[in-house]
């Protein structure tokens, strides 16, 4: 079972890029909940191309307005935050860009509430800049 958990999780993502286009009703109450705990799944590893996958699709939604600006803060955004603070660089790396292009889809006072306490948390701000993470 653990050896096709990544292409099930895959598929998963495929299947949810097809439910934004067409607006699936329950896109964000129930399933965007369980996309945050399959990508979060140890079992899937350190696959960073399925973390890439899923934040494209994700970005993919937020920008064509499939995903509205609610729906950014409430699930994407903290998905994106999650996968940031992931321990695998791999995993974070590929969260990086998606989170820089969500920032203009959120309100500046959710930036602030979120974003910049994780970006002191996390920066190293007591380093100098070519030192920092």
């Amino acid at each position: 079972f653990e050896k096709r958990r990544p292409l099930q999780v895959r598929c998963g993502l495929e299947l949810l890029r097809r439910m934004f286009a067409e607006k699936v009703p329950e896109l964000e109450t129930e399933i965007l909940p369980c996309l945050q705990d399959m990508l979060m799944d140890k079992t899937i590893g350190d696959s960073s191309s399925l973390h890439r996958l899923g934040a494209d699709v994700l970005l993919e939604a937020a920008e064509e307005g499939s995903l509205g600006r609610e729906g950014v803060k409430t699930h994407l955004f903290p998905i994106a935050m999650t996968m940031l603070a992931s321990e695998d660089s791999k995993v974070a790396r590929s969260w990086t860009q998606t989170t820089i292009k969500l920032i203009s889809l959120l309100e500046t006072s959710d930036v602030e509430k979120t974003l910049l306490p994780f970006a002191l948390e996390n920066g190293e701000v007591s380093k100098s800049a070519d030192q920092r993470m």
